[in-house]
């Protein structure tokens, strides 16, 4: 395991939108009913959690071995996605590092 300190972290996500994945830009809005996916990259390899803070709970994803190169966030069945059921700020981060803030509408 690498020592945590040398880890930058940086979270990336597209939305599904219309059948279609689309990055989420600068306004970081998304949608009720819109599923959200992520990719963990880290400066060196290092197992973080995926947590989201929303507006009815906290709650920790999955847990997943960020890389250099990027790793999408899975589950044993394929592509973990996280669906928006209730508006409001969703704030997505790894560990509480490299925070994604959304808001759902």
């Amino acid at each position: 395991m690498w020592a945590r300190e040398a880890a930058s972290l940086e979270l990336r996500a597209v939305v599904e939108r219309d059948g279609v994945a689309v990055r989420i830009g600068d306004d970081g809005l998304a949608y009720v009913g819109e599923r959200v996916y992520f990719r963990a990259y880290a400066l060196v390899e290092t197992d973080v959690s995926l947590v989201v803070e929303g507006p009815v709970r906290r709650q920790t994803l999955r847990r997943v071995r960020a890389l250099p190169e990027g790793a999408d966030v899975r589950t044993e069945g394929g592509l973990l996605a996280y669906e928006f059921d209730v508006p409001g700020a969703y704030t997505f981060s790894l560990d509480g590092e490299a925070p994604l803030a959304l808001q759902v509408r």
